[in-house]
């Protein structure tokens, strides 16, 4: 019953198991119940996610989790599926920059993946539009070298993982 289920903190459950993912993705090496539990943790983080927040930003970026999981699982249609989602999150707005640009990231791993070059190679370069508020966050970081508090675990910018770039260098 789902009246049964209100005083569960939906939030904090999205962002432990979007972390959870995490360490999944991190992994150099990985068995296949391991991703099979990763992609799991994915769609636990996503739901409820979907839960806590109605923002654009936060479906987007459930979606891109999605579609890196499972890309480097090494399922196209499921990867592209999910990079598609995640862009058109992004393009309700309310998302950040860089929202925009892992939303293009994902897509063209994905359509690598699937070995589709032409689209990859269209998404590797895509350059989204940038707004001035975001810049600034950057350059201030850049020359800080301190991350905005608003990035994180708490539901912010993916991380690179090192045993998942399919794209490659360049």
């Amino acid at each position: 019953m789902v009246e049964a289920c209100m005083d569960i903190d939906h939030r904090r459950l999205g962002i432990d198991l979007f972390n959870h993912t995490w360490r999944f993705l991190e992994k150099p090496e990985r068995t296949a119940e391991e991703d099979e539990a990763m992609i799991h943790a994915a769609y636990a983080s996503r739901y409820h996610w979907s839960q806590a927040s109605q923002e654009p930003k936060h479906q987007a970026r459930g979606e891109w989790q999605l579609a890196r999981v499972y890309t480097v699982a090494g399922r196209p249609e499921p990867a592209v599926h999910h990079a598609r989602k995640c862009l058109e999150w992004c393009e309700r707005g309310g998302v950040e920059d860089w929202d925009i640009a892992f939303a293009h990231e994902a897509l063209a791993r994905a359509y690598k993946l699937a070995g589709n070059a032409a689209d990859a190679e269209r998404y590797k370069r895509a350059k989204p539009a940038m707004r001035s508020p975001t810049l600034e966050t950057a350059s201030t970081s850049a020359r800080t070298g301190r991350r905005s508090s608003r990035l994180g675990s708490q539901h912010g910018a993916p991380r690179e993982t090192s045993g998942a770039n399919v794209l490659g260098a360049g």
